[in-house]
């Protein structure tokens, strides 16, 4: 697990290898943002990684807006796949 800090959200993102579900304050990332582009931001990490569809997502954010919620997501998520394989996702990540 890996904590992402912003002014209001304070997501955990847990990643753990599964069949690429992604719950994020126990709702399908689908309902919680339904628009394509949000959805396509938020799954950035796991797709530069290749690791989409390889690990479940499970995470809890509160506060702020919808992209500030997005962004701490996606910072949570990265921090936590280069904590589990360093070598292998921080270059692709940091691109």
């Amino acid at each position: 697990m890996a904590p992402g800090k912003g002014n209001v959200v304070l997501p955990v993102s847990g990643l753990n290898p599964g069949d690429g579900k992604f719950v994020i304050n126990d709702k399908q990332f689908d309902v919680y943002f339904p628009m394509l582009d949000q959805r396509a931001a938020l799954l950035r990490p796991l797709s530069e990684t290749k690791t989409l569809g390889l690990l479940d997502v499970n995470c809890t954010v509160k506060g702020g807006g919808v992209s500030g919620q997005i962004g701490a997501i996606r910072l949570g998520m990265s921090r936590a796949l280069q904590n589990w394989a360093p070598e292998q996702f921080r270059p692709p990540l940091k691109e």
